[in-house]
């Protein structure tokens, strides 16, 4: 949990010393994840919150974000897959990893 909240700190760090909008998307199958996002982050930020990431492609092709909280564990897609996905979609946006382990293998 603890790298998780680093996490956190670092996203507020990248909206504090860049001009972005005020939204950011996240991706995870764990509610409590979702959960402490919310928690951290929406009294700064508008958090929108997906628990799958086919419906989130979806809010993506619809809708632009600056930043997209990507958790490691989903059921359908490793986290390479997922960010592949997402990248696919041609959009400008910085892709975080929510990650237990920050192996580079992972993070490809």
């Amino acid at each position: 949990m603890q790298n998780k909240k680093n996490s956190l700190e670092k996203i507020q760090n990248i909206y504090y010393n860049t001009c972005m909008k005020n939204a950011i998307l996240a991706i995870s199958e764990r509610k409590e994840t979702l959960k402490q996002i919310r928690k951290e982050l929406s009294e700064q930020y508008e958090i929108i919150t997906f628990n799958n990431l086919l419906d989130a492609l979806d809010m993506l092709r619809e809708s632009d974000f600056d930043i997209i909280l990507l958790d490691e564990y989903l059921t359908w897609f490793n986290f390479a897959e997922a960010k592949r996905k997402l990248s696919g979609l041609g959009k400008d946006f910085v892709i975080v990893g929510l990650l237990e382990d920050e192996t580079e293998t992972a993070i490809q």
